[in-house]
């Protein structure tokens, strides 16, 4: 599938000495192993048996190394790492024994229970060509994670992918239900002569004057809508936790119509969930400055020719925004990494274009590292003007926000009596 923009191919480093493939293969390994117990797969074997799990075994290759494109002295690296763990799945059984050199009675435990599971975990990376050792500003600026893949199971994203993407679940189906409740308590309820999708779609707000009334609404989620393409791909998961997972995710997802626009692709993990999640009639774009990472994901398998609701477009959000004339998102992803600095990028110039590219009742769910303000020092609720921010401050070093289009400007210090602003932390969902 050709990307909608120009394919570059990513230059040879002009630094003297670039980073050999020992050291990168090291620090790859090194990340590896830093960020591994903050993973999906490996907090649920925790959570499921009480106990951490142990690395038994790790095999980690070099599938892709190549020059940016975009920025000038980065590789950009996508790593495949076979990893094998140990958990205990039980209490250890006790024995009493005497034991004749010390002529005293004592205890040996035996018949500790316990399960190995190995996991094919595909991770990408940037890595700075001037890096010299493992130490200085090349280093610290190299090797971070930037898209988490697991092979056995896509659709459960393992990071900060999956942190967006699950507190994306739980925003919409909260505001969605809460949003239905007011309208069919409302005087503007479904008619019977009304239209047949009038009783699964939502406005979220009451319509105003002034507001963007050529903007489609978001449909919500029909109730039990779990097909059999999902079930399949639910049973494909190797555990029962990924299993319950996808069916959940599933019953939250909004419809399968929705038009979702990503920008940032990193390893493509996203779409590829929202792929799985959402069905095949989801439109899914993907914007991506850098052509070298999009070649990494074709050679990842994270990018699949036959799917052809996929669009990547090869340019800067800034430049691409502005293409989508007439294009209203139901949903957009905003998680930009510069490799150049370390840093996120987040002005709020490009989240108030973002914010504009919202159909009515849309939403903007950004990566923030670590609290939800614009790169020039903005509020994100600023620079959209809308009362409808939502925070997200569950993890420790995470921060998500996501803003709710309502198709018109709030005035300061009044509520919409429709939905109440709402804030999510780690200790109160709010009023939901």
């Amino acid at each position: 599938m050709p990307p909608d923009g120009s394919r570059k191919r990513g230059r040879p480093s002009d630094s003297p000495v670039a980073a050999s493939h020992v050291n990168v293969l090291r620090g790859v390994t090194q990340e590896f192993d830093r960020t591994l117990p903050f993973w999906r797969c490996f907090t649920d074997l925790k959570s499921t048996y009480g106990h951490p799990p142990i690395v038994q075994q790790r095999t980690t290759t070099i599938h892709f190394r190549e020059a940016c494109s975009s920025f000038k002295g980065v590789d950009v690296v996508w790593a495949i790492t076979k990893v094998t763990v140990r958990v205990q799945t039980g209490i250890a059984k006790r024995q009493n024994m005497r034991i004749p050199e010390k002529g005293r009675a004592g205890v040996t435990w035996r018949g500790i229970p316990y399960k190995e599971v190995t996991w094919r975990i595909g991770t990408m990376h940037f890595v700075h060509q001037n890096m010299n050792g493992f130490s200085g500003e090349g280093y610290e600026k190299s090797f971070h994670i930037q898209s988490v893949v697991n092979y056995d199971c896509p659709a459960v994203l393992q990071c900060v992918a999956g942190t967006m993407v699950s507190f994306w679940l739980l925003l919409y189906s909260s505001v969605a239900l809460l949003a239905s409740d007011t309208r069919l308590s409302a005087k503007d309820a479904p008619r019977k002569d009304s239209d047949p999708d009038a009783a699964v779609s939502s406005t979220f707000v009451a319509r105003e004057e002034g507001s963007s009334k050529d903007r489609k609404r978001i449909p919500l989620p029909a109730v039990g809508w779990l097909d059999h393409a999902a079930e399949e791909m639910a049973l494909q998961c190797k555990t029962e936790d990924n299993r319950a997972y996808v069916r959940a995710a599933r019953q939250l997802a909004p419809h399968s119509t929705s038009r979702i626009l990503v920008l940032g692709m990193g390893g493509n993990s996203m779409a590829v969930a929202l792929r799985l999640l959402l069905g095949p009639h989801a439109e899914i774009h993907v914007v991506e400055i850098d052509a070298s990472v999009f070649r990494a994901c074709k050679a990842a398998d994270t990018l699949l020719e036959s799917d052809t609701k996929q669009f990547v477009y090869v340019e800067s959000a800034e430049k691409c925004l502005p293409r989508f004339v007439n294009n209203y998102f139901h949903f957009i992803f905003m998680d930009l990494f510069e490799p150049l600095d370390a840093t996120m990028v987040m002005t709020s110039s490009l989240v108030g274009q973002c914010h504009a590219k919202l159909s009515f009742g849309g939403m903007l769910v950004v990566n923030d590292h670590p609290t939800p303000f614009a790169g020039d020092g903005h509020p994100v609720g600023g620079t959209v003007r809308r009362r409808k921010c939502f925070p997200r401050e569950f993890e420790w070093l995470e921060g998500k926000c996501a803003g709710l289009h309502e198709g018109g400007r709030c005035q300061e210090g009044r509520q919409n009596a429709a939905v109440q602003p709402y804030l999510f932390r780690q200790d109160l969902l709010g009023r939901i």
